[in-house]
């Protein structure tokens, strides 16, 4: 990256072509913060995240880079980075899903990067229409257990959080949910409000506002225990269903072979922000908490994550794509 504009450059580069400076052997400006690249991250979490990155003191010279193949582009960026610490990537779920739905990708998920930490995570929660006759989730599920492939559910799209995480439903208790898929999550629970489909299963991040409007109810959260932004919402463990947490989440990694030193300094700094009264306050706000991880509980959370979205994509016959 130039020092001087900030552009993106090779480091190949002696010259900025776009501000003209001389760059030297390296494109890279060490006396400043990291650069951010990589996936998609969502919307809700935005506002945080930047709250985040001030604290953490980073200059932002990408938050997204999200052309095609959900976020891969970027993505692929920092798996061929340098790994001096300089170059870091934004993660959560699509991440992890991206290897079951692409038989073709551009670096190796478990391989080509160095998990940092685990930033912040959000439940699951399920949805249904406020007119809706279901007032639990056992009560859906047992209508859709005897009645397969009635009850309809919505998603951002083929390949969404929404989508995989509803199939992984399907699969735990054997049941047919049939999938309705939208252009974009904000359509499908526009569907859920108008009772075009039965049910979906979101981020409490994303869904807040419907909630509240009183157009649509929830009635399970996909978490160990209940949420200060609904307590009133039982978990799916309360409501019978075991072994169901899913949550929406975000983390921070780096390319390959980061050395330990930079690791360690970096994984402070992150633990450091999310100490931040003003981090965990907005993160309560949007219905999310900090979730600092080590490096290698996050290495384990991702290669588990990995797993389970292989398993629902086969259990689903979802096509994969090139």
């Amino acid at each position: 990256m130039c020092p001087n504009c900030r552009a993106f450059i090779t480091t190949e580069d002696k010259v900025c072509p776009y501000c003209d400076m001389e760059i030297g052997a390296r494109a890279i400006d060490r006396r400043s913060p990291p650069d951010i690249l990589g996936g998609l991250i969502p919307h809700a979490h935005f506002t945080t995240i930047v709250i985040l990155l001030i604290n953490f003191g980073l200059y932002v010279a990408m938050m997204l880079r999200t052309l095609n193949s959900g976020g891969n582009v970027g993505m692929d960026l920092v798996a061929k980075s340098a790994a001096d610490g300089y170059t870091l990537g934004f993660i959560s779920a699509p991440f992890t899903m991206a290897p079951a739905l692409q038989s073709k990708m551009p670096y190796d998920t478990l391989r080509d990067f160095t998990p940092v930490s685990k930033i912040a995570e959000s439940p699951m929660v399920m949805l249904v229409p406020s007119t809706s006759r279901f007032k639990s989730p056992q009560e859906l599920i047992d209508f859709a257990a005897k009645n397969p492939g009635v009850l309809n559910y919505g998603s951002g799209g083929i390949g969404s959080t929404p989508h995989l995480t509803t199939e992984l439903l399907n699969a735990m208790l054997g049941i047919k949910l049939t999938h309705v898929p939208y252009k974009g999550g904000g359509e499908s629970i526009k569907a859920l409000m108008s009772g075009e489909i039965d049910v979906l299963i979101d981020s409490i991040t994303s869904t807040d506002g419907p909630i509240a409007s009183g157009r649509v109810k929830a009635i399970a959260i996909a978490s160990p225990r209940r949420v200060p932004k609904m307590p009133a919402v039982p978990t799916f463990e309360e409501s019978g269903i075991r072994n169901f947490g899913v949550t929406h989440w975000v983390g921070v990694v780096a390319p390959a072979r980061l050395p330990a030193e930079t690791l360690n300094s970096l994984h402070a700094q992150l633990d450091k922000a999310l100490k931040s009264p003003e981090v965990v306050k907005r993160l309560t706000e949007i219905g999310a908490e900090t979730a600092g991880s080590s490096p290698s509980e996050f290495a384990r959370f991702i290669q588990s994550e990995v797993g389970n979205w292989q398993k629902a994509v086969k259990a689903a016959q979802i096509k994969v794509s090139d």
